[in-house]
């Protein structure tokens, strides 16, 4: 247990900083807005419905952004230069995801149990959006423990390029649910 510790203490950190440094302009405002929201609207569940928007913005934007914009600008590249790239993109996005991803699924919650009492009262759009999010959560831990874990233990390039395709699988797969799971959240 105090490996793994020791292995994702400098993502944390990493992730605590990038958190604090993105997400507090946008906090500080929203953090002002409160007081006005508590009073006007009982604005936590305001409050909560932007941060999970932001979360998902973040989650869901980055995995478009991955696959449709970043991977074939990298045609042109060399493998070894491409094996580089990946790594370096994924070293900063995954741990970002491990701070979108928990706040994402709690903050739905959150705002399940806020609004209609219990999960079985919510209309079935958000509840598709809710299994859809844990399934989501449950293929972005698959990707840390299973091909991300491979791609940061070898030095092979061969090996690397095929954690990567398995990595690009999968985030294919959670694209592919994170956008129908923001088109329920509309629906609702």
């Amino acid at each position: 247990m105090e490996e793994l510790k020791n292995l994702l203490r400098p993502y944390y950190y990493f992730a605590r900083s990038v958190a604090h440094h993105l997400l507090d302009p946008v906090l500080r405002p929203l953090h002002a807005l409160h007081g006005w929201l508590v009073y006007q609207f009982g604005g936590e569940i305001f409050m909560l419905l932007g941060l999970h928007a932001i979360a998902g913005a973040v989650w869901v934007g980055g995995m478009f952004f991955a696959l449709l914009i970043l991977r074939p600008a990298m045609g042109g590249l060399d493998p070894a230069a491409r094996v580089a790239l990946h790594r370096g993109v994924l070293r900063r996005f995954l741990p970002v995801v491990w701070v979108a991803m928990p706040f994402m699924l709690l903050s739905g919650a959150r705002m399940i149990f806020t609004g209609y009492g219990k999960f079985g009262w919510a209309p079935w759009p958000v509840q598709a959006m809710a299994a859809l999010g844990v399934v989501m959560g449950a293929v972005f831990v698959a990707i840390w423990f299973g091909p991300y874990k491979r791609l940061r233990a070898t030095t092979d390039t061969a090996e690397a390029a095929a954690a990567i395709n398995a990595i690009r699988w999968l985030i294919m797969l959670n694209l592919v649910l994170g956008l129908v799971a923001t088109m329920f959240g509309g629906m609702d």
